[in-house]
């Protein structure tokens, strides 16, 4: 159980930067902060996941609650409002917020009455419920006095929009409400969905239409976006409780009823829950299961035609989709220190079968797009298989698909997409070409690339030569010759040590043969060509790469991406889009990559506890921003504030990966 401490329930501006999740496994989820209130356009209590192009949808963005004890009517909603007025202030109310088995319960306290409140969604279905229980009341406060049963009021507010967009009320009839044979029918002009609200096992409606405008969304603002939006609401749900009784709200899109059955449909979860935290070998481990089963999706046919009916891990949540180079660096620690092996396999067989000239798709767009865009994806995907045969002991996959693997490399040497070929002079993968960003650090403004790193990358080649040795192994396997991919292998490893070696630093080149020549920024990417299991360096270098990234660029979660020594630097991700772009890979810590950083101290040094040293700070991190989860990135200078994404898949799988090592 992560519990939030009432002295920042009791102060917004700390309560408001944390945030919970849960996700039905299809795509959709609901996420808000521990008051309540929203500040996000992605929050929402029901952002149901469609076929495209409809992308994920904010229907239900959230319920306010008051309860009426005799005759005085108590809110414990809580809403910010332009310019940043709070109201009501239900959270003064909030006795308490936790997650128990990653499931986010409040607990309102007043004048002798306990309320808890419930939030999950059911797996596989645009449904959520949120449950409310009168708890059994203890010493009635002095001059107060316990009046049973209560009512409780519930306002549901609508959104029914994308995702991504701004909402704004455009006229007086783009919502219609009907109570319909015991539940809530809303309809909108605005999409081609309709939104059913039950109460179970009892209550009433008062249909009540009316708009509420200028919920303000404080994160947007603050990351330079259109940051209020007016919402529906057509009424009040009723219901009275006396203690230990329970009533539900169930909010679904699909179009067969949910079920109404509350008490079954969250012992189903929890179960389910329970089954995964279990494999957790300490508190830290159990969170990052629940977390990481979240980015594991099986939606039915929510991305391009080739993911239909298949496994897929979202990059990150609220806004990422599935992305192929975030895909294979999160699948070892996502699926395979989890055991879960089928999985693995379904998503490797069918990037792999999606290649197109060489390439592995970089991402699965909202819309149903495939982009391929990137020279590392593909390169990362020989790993994860790699990884995965190793783990799970699969012997028949590798065969059956090893004529794929070796088109892929077959392009590589002839040349694909972006300029990404073989020099066969020196044998190391040339990538990019101006006007793009084919690696990882892939930020633009005003359309350009800010770190192009066109030329001859250092992980690019690490992770090539990694490939080729892999080949080298799985060809013998098949009964093929291997001879063509040692030799290449060979070349590889004695023009990376040659000319990757910057003799001013003692480390690497972060690009080599450039427009400009060779790149001496001190950079994380070097650690790759140290820690990958087949690495084209020898002792002393690895040593020398290791110090000097730990003397540089470690800190407490994660690499900073660029050296605090480079006038290039950047310690905060702040502003509007253009404004954090520019800074996201100048000096932004990325915790994913403390997973490489651990694989390559070890490789060198063999020092066990200093992993756990490594891992010690995520144990305080899950406790703030996105709650039981770890962030996209951190600020680069201390106190190393998270921001980004609230739960990035490659941040959590790599801190699971290293906790799950034996």
């Amino acid at each position: 159980m992560i519990r939030i401490p009432k002295t920042i329930l009791r102060n917004p501006d700390e309560a408001l930067s944390r945030e919970w999740l849960v996700t039905n496994g299809i795509g959709g989820y609901a996420s808000s902060t521990v008051l309540g209130a929203n500040t996000r356009r992605y929050h929402g209590l029901l952002v149901a996941s469609f076929p495209p192009p409809l992308e994920r949808q904010v229907v239900l963005s959230k319920v306010d609650e008051e309860i009426v004890v005799g005759r005085k009517r108590i809110p414990l909603g809580t809403n910010e409002y332009l310019p940043g007025t709070i109201h009501p202030e239900g959270h003064l109310l909030l006795e308490s917020f936790r997650l128990e088995q990653g499931i986010p319960t409040f607990e309102y306290s007043v004048d002798g009455v306990r309320l808890l409140k419930q939030v999950w969604m059911e797996r596989g279905k645009n449904t959520a419920y949120v449950l409310y229980t009168l708890l059994p009341s203890g010493s009635p406060a002095p001059g107060t006095r316990h009046l049973t049963p209560v009512t409780l009021r519930i306002r549901p507010f609508c959104a029914f929009r994308g995702y991504h967009q701004d909402g704004r009320r455009r006229g007086d009839e783009e919502f219609v409400s009907a109570w319909r044979d015991r539940h809530l029918v809303v309809q909108s002009a605005r999409a081609p969905y309709s939104l059913k609200v039950f109460i179970a096992p009892k209550g009433s409606f008062e249909i009540a239409e009316d708009w509420y405008a200028d919920f303000l969304y404080r994160a947007e603002r603050e990351r330079g976006f259109d940051c209020a939006e007016d919402l529906y609401t057509p009424g009040v749900f009723n219901a009275r409780l006396a203690p230990g009784d329970s009533v539900c709200l169930i909010a679904t899109c699909e179009r067969a009823n949910p079920d109404l059955d509350f008490e079954a449909a969250l012992d189903r979860e929890m179960s389910r829950r329970r089954s995964i935290s279990r494999k957790g070998q300490d508190a830290l481990a159990k969170h990052l299961l629940l977390a990481a089963d979240q980015f594991i999706v099986h939606p039915p046919s929510a991305f391009a035609k080739a993911t239909a009916d298949k496994s897929a891990i979202l990059a990150g949540y609220p806004w990422f989709t599935e992305w192929g180079r975030d895909t294979m660096i999160a699948l070892p620690g996502l699926l395979l220190s989890t055991g879960r092996f089928a999985e693995a396999r379904e998503i490797l067989l069918r990037f792999i079968e999606c290649a197109d000239g060489g390439m592995i798709p970089n991402r699965f767009t909202d819309e149903g797009a495939v982009e391929y865009n990137t020279a590392d994806a593909t390169l990362w995907c020989f790993h994860a298989l790699d990884s995965y045969v190793k783990a799970s002991g699969d012997s028949e996959t590798i065969p059956r698909i090893y004529a794929n693997l070796a088109e892929i490399v077959d392009w590589h040497f002839r040349g694909t997409r972006f300029g990404i070929r073989v020099d066969p002079d020196d044998g190391l993968l040339f990538a990019g070409r101006d006007g793009s960003q084919v690696t990882w650090m892939d930020a633009r403004v005003g359309g350009l690339p800010v770190t192009p790193r066109i030329g001859k990358p250092v992980e690019i080649n690490a992770l090539w030569f990694n490939a080729l040795s892999l080949m080298a192994v799985w060809s013998r396997r098949v009964g093929e010759s291997s001879v063509r991919y040692e030799s290449a292998a060979d070349q590889c490893r004695s023009s990376f040590r040659r000319r990757f070696r910057n003799p001013k630093t003692g480390c690497l080149f972060d690009v080599i043969d450039g427009p400009s020549g060779d790149d001496s920024s001190v950079r994380p990417n070097q650690i790759i060509a140290v820690s990958l299991p087949s690495s084209p360096l020898g002792p002393a270098r690895r040593k020398a790469v290791v110090d000097e990234v730990e003397r540089v660029l470690l800190t407490p979660f994660g690499l900073r991406s660029l050296s605090p020594d480079d006038p290039s630097y950047a310690g905060t991700y702040r502003g509007g889009p253009s404004e954090r772009d520019a800074v996201y890979h100048q000096g932004t810590v990325w915790p994913w990559l403390i997973g490489h950083f651990a694989d390559a101290h070890y490789r060198v040094y063999r020092d066990r506890g200093r992993i756990e040293r490594l891992i010690r700070p995520f144990r305080r991190h899950i406790r703030e921003a996105g709650i039981g989860a770890i962030s996209e990135i951190f600020d680069g200078d201390r106190p190393h504030r998270p921001n980004g994404s609230i739960s990035q898949a490659w941040s959590v799988a790599e801190i699971l990966r290293i906790c799950s090592m034996p």
